[in-house]
């Protein structure tokens, strides 16, 4: 989702005069006929010329500072019988993630599903259940991090880490 949204008519142009506090960050787009446009660095003006023209029709599009939506796992840590920690690299074997309405997920930068690009005229679908993401290699601090890859909103219900020695 997205913070501060404003409205803006193309009809008039691609090329916008934008208020506070849009200048000089970095917005989210959304159009009415497009879905999401993606991410833009602005200074006073939003300029989408580059990459659409009067012909594709956005219609009413919506500005806004996007949120970061990101949940960071603490690293796993394994005790042995004395209580002593064992400080030895451990592989993160696979995580399931439990999700309702969600679009677009990553875990630790790698897509969980959805794509990683814009999608231009067409609307990810939702989805729900529980996905599975087998990982690679050995770390020193077996963490997760999953975030939300858009705009769009994700209901996590539960995350589950499966780690080896």
């Amino acid at each position: 989702m997205v913070d501060f949204p404003r409205e803006y008519d193309t009809s008039e142009g691609l090329d916008i005069s934008l208020s506070s506090p849009h200048r000089y960050t970095t917005v989210a787009v959304l159009s009415e006929n497009w879905g999401f446009l993606g991410y833009y660095d602005t200074d006073d003006r939003l300029d989408l010329t580059d990459e659409f023209s009067e012909e594709d029709d956005l219609g009413e599009i919506t500005v806004g500072l996007p949120f970061q939506s990101r949940i960071d796992l603490l690293p796993v840590q394994i005790n042995d019988e004395r209580g002593g920690t064992l400080n030895r690299k451990k592989r993160l074997v696979r995580t399931m993630v439990s999700v309702k309405g969600a679009y677009q997920l990553f875990v630790n930068n790698e897509p969980l599903f959805g794509s990683t690009g814009r999608q231009y005229n067409a609307k990810l679908p939702r989805r729900d259940g529980v996905y599975e993401r087998r990982m690679l290699g050995f770390d020193e601090r077996a963490g997760v991090t999953l975030e939300a890859g858009s705009v769009y909103r994700a209901r996590v219900l539960s995350i589950t880490r499966e780690v080896g020695l």
